[in-house]
């Protein structure tokens, strides 16, 4: 009864996150929504911690593809590199290929 009369007063998040019918004594309940809370909080940081690695990841990744695209999109000396749409067009000495 203790325990029912509580749970009429708890926070809303309780009820999502703790079954009070698992616990006899209004301490067991504490108890029980303090660990509760401390798992929710351990995730939510290790779930930040994913997060910034794959954002760091992103802009390296991101960063080594800007590097790549400037260095194979500058012409050479035999040759002259032209746009045409989405098509990229590279003229030699000899011919016209089509890339």
């Amino acid at each position: 009864m203790e325990v029912a009369q509580v749970w009429n007063h708890v926070p809303l998040s309780w009820h999502a996150q703790v079954d009070h019918t698992l616990v006899e004594t209004t301490a067991d309940l504490i108890k029980l929504a303090s660990d509760k809370e401390e798992q929710l909080q351990a995730m939510a940081s290790s779930a930040d911690q994913i997060q910034r690695l794959v954002r760091a990841e992103l802009q390296r990744a991101q960063a080594g593809s800007d590097g790549v695209k400037m260095r194979t999109s500058t012409p050479s000396a035999n040759s002259s590199v032209a746009r045409k749409g989405s098509e990229r067009v590279v003229r030699k000495d000899e011919g016209l290929s089509t890339t």
